[in-house]
């Protein structure tokens, strides 16, 4: 078992923990071995980049303009509804 934990340690994989419903376990291990597959995993992985759209690396203005906002009603209403004395 050390020899494993040492081969694991100095290698470029990791062990994660993660929760899913039941019946997503297959779909999860299927992924998973379509990453560490080195025939395929620069497909995997670019196919999954676009999926899976890291927002937090872009600006509010693209962003904004990704969204898909056809249909939603985006005026406010102008009434200001009440006086508050200041």
């Amino acid at each position: 078992m050390s020899t494993f934990r040492t081969w694991f340690e100095d290698s470029d994989y990791v062990q994660i923990r993660i929760k899913i419903r039941r019946g997503d376990e297959n779909i999860m291990h299927h992924i998973a071995d379509a990453i560490s597959n080195p025939l395929n995993r620069t497909q995997v992985r670019r196919v999954l980049a676009e999926f899976f759209v890291d927002y937090s690396q872009q600006d509010l203005k693209t962003l904004l303009a990704s969204a898909p906002l056809q249909g939603l009603k985006i005026e406010r209403n102008r009434e200001p509804g009440r006086r508050i004395e200041l």
